[in-house]
């Protein structure tokens, strides 16, 4: 499960920190905390930060048992808010965020890579930061 402190390189980082982080982020690509998937994306992104071997099975099953709901209301909340980015035009955000170029407008990434790659990136900036 989720630790209170995680060690990403050589940095202790406090899951209060990068929940944090993970927020300004969605909040940066225009996912508002008002929408049922931003707590869902809090949690799965940290989830597959501290275990990158999660699956979104998994992932979903922790979350909608933590936010007393189903699987199925997990993935679906997900697909809204990332939908909401994409239709915003801020998912690009991601890119200057993280000095990437891998976030386009155009087709939706599915739930499971979003969360994947966003941890990877977050799991970067820690160690590299």
């Amino acid at each position: 499960m989720i630790t209170e402190t995680a060690f990403l390189g050589t940095q202790r980082v406090s899951d209060a920190d990068v929940y944090a982080f993970i927020s300004h982020t969605l909040n940066d690509i225009g996912i508002s905390a008002h929408l049922k998937g931003y707590n869902f994306l809090r949690v799965c992104v940290n989830l597959k930060r501290v275990n990158p071997n999660y699956k979104s099975k998994e992932m979903f099953r922790i979350a909608a048992e933590k936010f007393g709901t189903n699987e199925n209301n997990v993935n679906s909340g997900i697909h809204h808010a990332l939908k909401t980015a994409w239709e915003s035009g801020k998912i690009g955000n991601l890119n200057s965020r993280f000095g990437v170029d891998y976030f386009r407008q155009g087709k939706q990434m599915s739930n499971f890579k979003f969360i994947s790659v966003l941890a990877d990136l977050i799991s970067v900036y820690y160690a590299v930061n």
